[in-house]
C-alpha cells in the first residue's frame, strides 16, 4: 500500500499543524463545556481530519488514491463551519439559540452536502472528471 505514496515536502508543514490541532483538541476536551468548548473540540477535530487527509493526499502517486482522500477530506471538512458558528454562539452565551431544531438544519445542511460528495460518481453534480 505505501508503494502509492511519495515524499512531498509541502505534506511535512501540514502533518505539523495537524500535531498542534491535536495537542489544541486534547486541551479543550479537558476543560468542561461552560463556554462551548465541546464544539470547539469538535471543530477541531473536523480540522484535523481534513489537514491530516490533505497531507497524506499531497503525498499519493495514484489518481484513485488521491480522488478517495480528497472525497474523505469532507468527512471532516463539511462541519467546521457549523461548529464554529455553534461555539460562537455558546461562547458568547447566547445558547438559547441552539435548540434542537436550529442544530438540525445547521448540522443538516452539511450531511447533505457530504452525502452529495460521497455519491459524485452516481450525479456527478460536483466534478465530472479527475484526471
Amino acid at each position: 500500500m505505501w508503494e502509492n505514496f511519495g515524499f512531498n515536502p509541502f505534506s511535512v508543514p501540514i502533518f505539523i499543524t495537524g500535531i498542534l490541532l491535536l495537542v489544541l483538541m486534547l486541551i479543550s476536551y479537558s476543560k468542561t463545556n461552560r463556554l462551548g468548548e465541546r464544539y470547539f473540540c469538535l471543530m477541531l477535530l473536523g480540522c484535523l481530519i481534513y489537514t491530516f487527509l490533505y497531507a497524506i493526499e499531497l503525498m499519493g502517486q495514484n489518481t484513485e488514491i488521491i480522488y478517495l482522500l480528497y472525497k474523505l477530506q469532507y468527512v471532516g471538512g463539511v462541519y467546521i463551519s457549523p461548529l464554529l458558528l455553534a461555539f460562537v454562539i455558546k461562547y458568547t452565551d447566547n445558547a438559547k439559540y441552539l435548540t434542537k431544531s436550529f442544530q438540525l438544519v445547521l448540522f443538516g445542511i452539511p450531511t447533505l452536502f457530504l452525502i452529495a460528495i460521497l455519491t459524485n460518481d452516481y450525479h456527478y453534480l460536483f466534478y465530472s472528471d479527475i484526471s
